[in-house]
């Protein structure tokens, strides 16, 4: 640091770094990539005064990215987890010892990052075909509307299938309920690509849309594991957003929460 601005900017930085490294709830996958970037974050922030006036600069963008793409997959057998760690690995190296550290290096990056989740995303597309066709056919069967649904194969989970919810959710196959306004909204923004935590068969899952019809009755799912795929019915989906047993995921911004904190922190003294 050569004058008294760049050493509280430093200064600054290292806080907010330290608290992203410390912090509650930061994936692990993340620290490393933390230490790797810490000095050349700090060059871009010494020439980009903007880096501090945005949460949503490249760099801060770059960094919560990874963390997204590490959560979507948290299980440490996951074979993919780690094939997408060494991928990132060496995508974070490669940035790091780039000469010239500013924005367009990071949304380069970016870039990178983007350009692998949509091949992934269309390699589950690609493994669902036969998926898809079976389901395409069974909507245009006139017995659909009265096709008994399973909770695995290629049939269609509806509200009755939802056995691991509570009770009083299954009601709808004696009373009809009306999804709510926010629901059916939601519903008619999702597309596939789009990363979801949903709640079925015990357990939480996190899981992307691969696709749905275009009637908009069928909608199937991949998990971010090795499990079959998920197909659901409308009235489902839109039972479980209703009451809050299904969430889009997106990615966090580290750096916002790590500036909550260190202002908290300054407050007190």
């Amino acid at each position: 640091a050569s004058n008294r601005s760049e050493r509280q900017l430093i200064e600054l930085l290292a806080r907010l770094i330290g608290t992203m490294l410390n912090g509650r709830g930061t994936e692990p996958a993340v620290k490393p990539v933390l230490v790797e970037l810490y000095a050349p974050i700090m060059r871009v922030a010494l020439h980009d005064s903007h880096m501090l006036e945005a949460y949503d600069h490249p760099t801060w963008r770059f960094v919560d990215r990874i963390a997204f793409i590490a959560a979507l997959h948290p299980r440490s057998d996951d074979p993919l987890r780690a094939k997408l760690l060494r991928f990132v690995d060496a995508l974070v190296e490669s940035v790091s010892h780039e000469p010239a550290q500013d924005a367009a290096l990071y949304r380069w990056g970016l870039e990178r990052l983007s350009v692998l989740e949509h091949h992934l995303f269309e390699q589950r597309l690609l493994d669902a075909t036969a998926q898809i066709a079976t389901l395409r056919q069974q909507e245009g069967s006139d017995l659909f509307a009265r096709r008994p649904v399973a909770e695995t194969g290629t049939e269609a989970l509806d509200v009755a299938n939802l056995a691991t919810v509570p009770a009083a959710l299954l009601e709808s196959n004696r009373h009809a309920v009306e999804p709510s306004e926010a629901s059916l909204a939601w519903l008619a923004g999702h597309r596939p690509g789009q990363w979801v935590l949903v709640f079925l068969q015990h357990d939480w899952r996190v899981a992307q849309l691969l696709w749905h019809s275009d009637s908009g009755e069928l909608w199937l799912y991949a998990e971010a594991s090795d499990a079959p795929n998920l197909a659901l019915r409308r009235r489902a989906l839109q039972r479980l957003h209703q009451e809050r047993l299904l969430h889009v995921m997106q990615p966090r911004s580290l750096v916002r929460k790590a500036a909550d904190t260190v202002l908290r922190d300054m407050l007190k003294r």
